[in-house]
């Protein structure tokens, strides 16, 4: 399986990736993102106008961490993972929720928002069949108030514990829509 991640940055996604997958390529908006990633790498700015046919093409696209959200051309992002997925390759990303209460928003730079229904209609039109949309953590952007004073707390002790009552109790609730991101995998149809 040969693997594309989009929006290396940190590392992060990669060290959990790289558990399952060996033929891992990154991919960052600056060389300076990418630098200290000993495997294939290379930039991609999907905010140009026009990205041209790829060469090399991909089996599974993982782009987690909002960068289609920061990027503010959401569609031209799609349209990118779309041109370097193989026919019936797999991709996994997050969109910035639009239902989240907007002052979870970030101050310092805009970012895109879609809903459900606005994801939904942008993957048919790539021809890419969505195979799960779920809204994300939701539990903390319910009870932002109790989360924020419990900060310390919720990262040392307690995380897992909210984690589970986010998956198994809450998943149902109509709450769950303010959630601040939406999780989408999608698969490439086969002409």
């Amino acid at each position: 399986v040969d693997v594309l991640e989009i929006g290396y940055f940190s590392g992060r996604i990669n060290n959990k990736l790289s558990k399952y997958y060996k033929n891992i390529t990154v991919t960052d908006i600056s060389n300076q993102m990418i630098d200290n990633y000993k495997g294939d790498k290379f930039c991609l700015d999907w905010t140009q106008e026009t990205i041209e046919e790829p060469i090399n093409k991909y089996d599974f696209i993982c782009n987690i961490g909002h960068q289609l959200s920061f990027s503010k051309n959401i569609e031209n992002g799609i349209d990118c993972m779309n041109k370097f997925l193989n026919p019936g390759g797999i991709v996994f990303f997050d969109i910035w929720n639009s239902f989240c209460d907007k002052k979870f928003l970030p101050k310092e730079y805009d970012v895109e928002t879609k809903s459900k229904a606005d994801i939904h209609e942008l993957l048919k039109k790539f021809s890419l069949t969505p195979l799960k949309i779920d809204y994300g953590f939701s539990l903390c952007y319910q009870y932002p108030k109790f989360f924020y004073l419990q900060n310390m707390l919720f990262n040392t002790l307690l995380q897992k514990q909210v984690l589970w009552i986010n998956k198994n109790l809450l998943s149902n609730l109509n709450s769950v829509k303010k959630a601040q991101n939406i999780y989408v995998i999608a698969k490439k149809e086969v002409n």
